[in-house]
């Protein structure tokens, strides 16, 4: 798999809301390839990912983000959530993949 295809497979996975699949693909690519491939995401998708996974895993990926994106409140705030179940649900409605580049996101 390139990194353009696991890039697609990643923002597939949170736009369909999988979690099983974006844990597979992290325990598949190890956590720095995840890391690598949430970096140019906007901080509520990041942390909207970070949500859909277990608590060592989000503190894994954690470790290879970005320092802007390390830091920032909501990434911080889902990084450290404990459930029982162990995903942390982010209090966020999922966010709206865009199609067109020039249209604008709907809050």
């Amino acid at each position: 798999m390139t990194r353009e295809d696991f890039k697609t497979h990643l923002r597939s996975a949170l736009a369909e809301r999988r979690p099983v699949v974006l844990r597979h693909l992290l325990d598949l690519h190890g956590a720095a390839a995840f890391a690598d491939g949430l970096a140019a995401w906007s901080p509520r998708l990041v942390a909207d990912a970070l949500s859909l996974l277990l608590q060592t895993q989000r503190m894994a990926v954690m470790r290879h983000l970005p320092f802007a994106l390390r830091n920032h409140e909501l990434c911080v705030q889902v990084a450290h959530r404990h459930s029982s179940g162990g995903v942390a649900p982010l209090c966020l409605p999922p966010a709206r993949w865009v199609a067109s580049s020039t249209a604008r996101s709907i809050p």
